[in-house]
């Protein structure tokens, strides 16, 4: 890796809250040839290896994965975004409000508040996105729940120099994630895809060339 994509990539981990050194456990070159399918997922036998790590809080969690409030720039997906925002903090407000509650005890209620999980996963990346910021869900029982969730949960960030995804090629990252893709130049050509695969995914591009 030249110096210069080295010291780029390193300030981008830092910045996430990611050991800086790790920069030395990337890989040079990704190259997903036409017509065919690369699948980046830590039970994924392949050459390559993520660096694996678990966030210590809901602030490092947000520091890793997502850029601040995207839902405020304009795009494609601010309306779905704002829908988003506005019907987690509706179902969050709707939540107990107990001043003290230990792990076991927060887990438990908001499992029966969420059956299935769906609005807690949203949840959490809404957070990560900084869709909903934390002085909004400040509710003991669901951060007390989403702390404790995130003592399972493993970040996966892949390193590369070079990622080139050809014409008609598919770079699919596999769930559950979520996932963190730095490179220095990431190139997708025409008829080529990135495919999230219910995986959370950030990409963190210093080049990017979409043809």
């Amino acid at each position: 890796m030249a110096e210069e994509a080295r010291k780029e990539l390193a300030q981008r981990m830092k910045r996430r809250g990611l050991d800086a050194r790790k920069v030395e456990l990337h890989h040079k070159e990704l190259i997903v040839k036409k017509k065919t399918e690369i699948v980046l997922g830590r039970a994924r036998k392949s050459a390559f290896e993520p660096v694996v790590t678990r966030p210590e809080s809901i602030d490092a969690l947000c520091a890793q994965l997502g850029p601040s409030k995207p839902w405020m720039k304009k795009g494609g997906h601010q309306s779905a975004h704002l829908l988003m925002r506005h019907n987690l903090l509706k179902w969050a407000e709707q939540l107990p409000k107990k001043k003290r509650v230990d792990d076991d005890e927060a887990v438990r209620i908001l499992r029966k508040a969420d059956e299935g999980g769906a609005n807690t996963n949203r949840m959490l990346r809404a957070l990560s996105l900084g869709i909903v910021e934390r002085e909004e869900v400040a509710n003991p029982v669901l951060e007390t729940a989403l702390m404790a969730m995130l003592r399972n949960l493993e970040i996966f960030s892949w390193l590369f120099d070079t990622v080139v995804v050809s014409a008609g090629s598919t770079l699919r990252f596999d769930p559950p994630g979520p996932h963190v893709f730095y490179a220095y130049k990431l190139v997708i050509e025409p008829g080529g895809t990135i495919v999230s695969n219910r995986a959370p995914v950030t990409l963190d591009c210093v080049h990017l060339e979409a043809q």
